[in-house]
């Protein structure tokens, strides 16, 4: 995405510090729409940060612009199938599926989504996958 999109900076900050077994191709699908909404929606800015941390027994994900943000009443909506924000459709081309799709990935993992947001200042939406538990203990033995 780094070479497509070479206005913007887009950073990897953190580890953590274990793998995660889950299904590659629907986590980079993740991954690609969140970071391709923070360029799309932040036209005047030029940096993406893309944290990964581990806290507990979770992995979190964190995608933060610098754009637009969302106001609170969206963002109660944006997770739905099909919702955009009214004031942004006729600039910013999109179907409103891409949210509620990775929506339902991190859920299929047992995982939480959300964002957090303010206009005028950017948003950070982030995920956290459980550690398989199971699996770090077949793996010790």
């Amino acid at each position: 995405m780094q070479t497509a999109t070479p206005k913007y900076r887009i950073s990897l900050k953190g580890r953590a510090g274990v793998e995660y077994f889950g299904d590659e191709s629907h986590l980079i699908q993740v991954l690609t729409n969140l970071i391709s909404n923070a360029i799309k929606y932040s036209p005047n800015a030029d940096t993406v940060d893309v944290y990964v941390s581990r806290v507990s027994d979770f992995i979190k994900v964190s995608v933060k612009d610098f754009g637009m943000g969302i106001k609170e009443d969206d963002r109660k909506k944006i997770f739905e199938r099909f919702y955009r924000v009214g004031a942004i459709q006729k600039d910013f081309p999109g179907m409103g599926i891409g949210l509620y799709i990775c929506d339902q990935i991190i859920k299929n993992h047992s995982g939480s989504f959300w964002v957090e947001s303010e206009p005028g200042k950017g948003s950070v939406f982030s995920f956290t996958l459980p550690l398989d538990q199971e699996r770090k203990e077949t793996d010790n033995a």
